[in-house]
């Protein structure tokens, strides 16, 4: 295996563990509507299978590793301590991308099922699969959120640009195209329409007014509702990143100033008769005994 992909497994290993331990400390989150329907809509569609780790569908290069029955209640934990990397080695052993599992460490382990318990007690069903879905919801919500396009939003004049531009593009694909989503082409599609089609029309405009008032479309999951939630409790570590940045960019400006003050540009002409030509222009390090030619 090349180093580029050992490199990008590194990155989705650090990745997870950061989600890993965010979600296992949260205290924010408080997920009240992941109910049974939906974590058995989850399992039909194929969205959310315990037997994987990660048990979500994550998109990405990593595969799926199968657990087993040993590791499925926790009760395997001799490689709790060793690194993921050392856990399988040999002359014939494949690297490959890690799982929750791999890098929990025991007391993320404990904390993991202490949790799946409370889920279970305060179900009335005392549900262990809809309980550990919960916890799984939570660990992949955190995982989304920092891979997301919320991420990126800045403040709320950014997260409401964004929710408009996914209405907008919802909409233009329940009319037949994103591209033609004016007063003019809607009028025409008006007039291209059947008659039988004036409720189906009735509802595309109720869900185009509702797009600046509720929620985020096709988010049936819940998971842009929930990552909404994550970002406005982030605000403060949003600012502080922000100071920082500024701090950087300040010292870069005053470091590039003090650099220009420092060279000296050299102009070279070159004079027959009357006429004078420009030869070479040079600029000069003063702390520096030699130039660099520029043009």
């Amino acid at each position: 295996m090349d180093s580029d992909t050992m490199s990008l497994y590194d990155s989705m290993d650090q990745e997870l563990s950061e989600s890993l331990h965010e979600a296992l400390a949260c205290k924010t989150c408080a997920l009240t509507d992941l109910t049974k329907m939906l974590y058995c809509k989850h399992r039909k569609a194929g969205v959310y299978n315990p037997l994987h780790d990660p048990p979500f569908k994550t998109h990405s290069p990593c595969s799926h590793q199968i657990l087993t029955g040993g590791n499925l209640d926790g009760s395997n934990d001799d490689n709790d301590g060793v690194p993921p990397k050392t856990t399988q080695s040999g002359p014939g052993s494949i690297a490959q991308p890690h799982g929750y599992r791999d890098i929990m460490t025991r007391e993320q382990r404990k904390t993991y099922f202490l949790q799946i318990k409370q889920y279970r007690d305060r179900d009335v069903n005392r549900d262990v699969l809809l309980a550990r879905y919960r916890v799984d919801y939570h660990i992949h919500l955190h995982w989304m959120a920092r891979r997301g396009m919320l991420a990126l939003c800045r403040n709320t004049d950014d997260v409401h640009d964004f929710r408009q531009w996914k209405w907008k593009l919802a909409n233009g694909g329940v009319q037949g195209g994103g591209s033609n989503c004016g007063p003019e082409s809607s009028s025409a599609q008006g007039r291209a329409m059947p008659r039988g089609s004036r409720a189906r029309r009735s509802n595309i405009a109720t869900s185009t007014r509702r797009m600046r008032r509720w929620g985020w479309p096709d988010d049936s999951e819940l998971f842009m509702l929930y990552q909404t939630t994550l970002w406005r409790h982030g605000w403060m570590a949003r600012r502080e990143r922000l100071v920082e940045v500024n701090a950087n960019w300040a010292r870069i400006v005053k470091e590039r100033l003090r650099q220009r003050r420092r060279v000296t540009t050299w102009k070279l002409f070159w004079r027959r008769g009357s006429k004078t030509s420009p030869l070479r222009e040079m600029e000069q390090d003063l702390g520096e005994t030699f130039g660099e030619e520029i043009r």
